[in-house]
């Protein structure tokens, strides 16, 4: 039975790779840091327990700040497999932290990278760095792809910027499996698509036609590479397009407090910015909305709220000309500089900063 071991197992990401792991047999392991409130009922997912309700999730103390501890740790799991999800993930916070958030994204990521070297676990273990969006930053080109320049704009993204290079580096130096994956936020939906039997033959088919390319003794065309990838990708996306929508018309998937919440989010958040309102708006107590909120979405009601509004100040950046005085009229801001100010602590740059990289004007230019 192979072994994985899951640094950040409690976040979202966390819990959606231990259930798939679990479900391919795998014995799972994670970790977390004792201070902090974990969220146990997460890791006892029922669609976990349901189908290996022999392979519980183990957790261990590990402190991404601690080398001892996190030796100790690989050393007494043994992991055939390391995904390190373990950050501290709030670019705002970064600003008001950024030693902390440097040394957990940055130094966090090398301490683990050192564990595996000096326990001799390099041809054994293979070790997954989840790296982030938040790397490009000042976006350089649109759409990104993995040759697109990285920009980082806050503390946040330059440590992880950091973590993503000296996995590269481990890799090249010590013939380690050791690989980055480039992450980008979801705001409500799950990442997980489940498959029929039809669609797992298409993939599959396709996945099998990717792999006898790459494995050509001569060397593998590029373009004939980036075409099924293409063609896997867009397949991919056509099902979760689809099961997206049976979602939306079934709301009984979603708890009833999550979604009003998301539909008055949805409804509201141009006008109402604090938990307070929708608390109000909901007639829930703020604590258990907010509970609801972490449980379900990892983040709290105030970081759920700020995320919508700078979508949707990005989207308007992006897509339209209109003066970034209106843009944060239309947003609820009467004072043009304080939205400015709240854009440009969440993303990084300031609103035109953001539009001249990306937005209209350039497209358009």
């Amino acid at each position: 039975m192979k072994r994985a071991l899951i640094t950040g197992i409690s976040g979202q990401d966390g819990i959606y790779l231990a259930e798939f792991l679990a479900r391919k047999g795998y014995e799972v392991h994670g970790t977390n840091r004792r201070p902090s409130l974990i969220n146990t009922d997460r890791l006892a997912h029922p669609q976990v327990n349901s189908d290996s309700p022999s392979r519980p999730v183990f957790t261990h103390h590990g402190d991404m700040t601690d080398a001892n501890n996190l030796i100790r740790v690989i050393q007494e799991v043994q992991p055939d497999e390391i995904y390190n999800l373990a950050a501290q993930s709030g670019v705002a916070v970064s600003f008001e932290s950024p030693e902390c958030t440097a040394n957990v994204d940055a130094i966090g990521t090398l301490r683990l990278l050192e564990a595996i070297r000096i326990l001799g676990l390099m041809n054994e273990v293979r070790f997954y760095q989840a790296s982030t969006s938040e790397l490009y930053g000042l976006i350089q080109q649109v759409p990104q792809t993995e040759n697109t320049p990285f920009y980082p704009r806050s503390p946040h993204a330059v440590a992880k910027l950091y973590a993503y290079w000296i996995t590269v580096n481990y890799r090249e130096a010590y013939g380690m499996y050791a690989c980055n994956g480039i992450l980008f936020n979801n705001l409500y939906d799950t990442p997980v698509v489940n498959l029929n039997a039809d669609e797992m033959r298409s993939l599959t088919l396709i996945a099998g036609q990717l792999r006898d390319e790459m494995e050509k003794r001569q060397a593998p065309d590029q373009d004939v590479l980036l075409s099924y990838l293409k063609i896997f990708l867009i397949n991919a996306t056509r099902t979760k397009v689809e099961q997206s929508r049976e979602g939306a018309a079934d709301t009984r998937k979603l708890p009833m407090t999550i979604e009003n919440l998301r539909t008055a989010i949805e409804a509201n958040f141009r006008t109402l910015r604090s938990p307070g309102d929708y608390s109000r708006l909901l007639h829930i107590s703020s604590k258990a909305l907010n509970k609801a909120s972490k449980s379900h979405f990892n983040k709290t009601l105030t970081s759920l709220i700020a995320e919508r509004l700078i979508i949707e100040a990005k989207r308007e950046l992006y897509l339209t000309s209109k003066p970034v005085k209106q843009i944060a009229f239309e947003l609820g801001y009467i004072d043009e500089f304080y939205f400015s100010r709240f854009f440009k602590k969440n993303v990084g740059v300031s609103p035109q900063t953001f539009r001249d990289k990306v937005g209209f004007d350039k497209l358009t230019a």
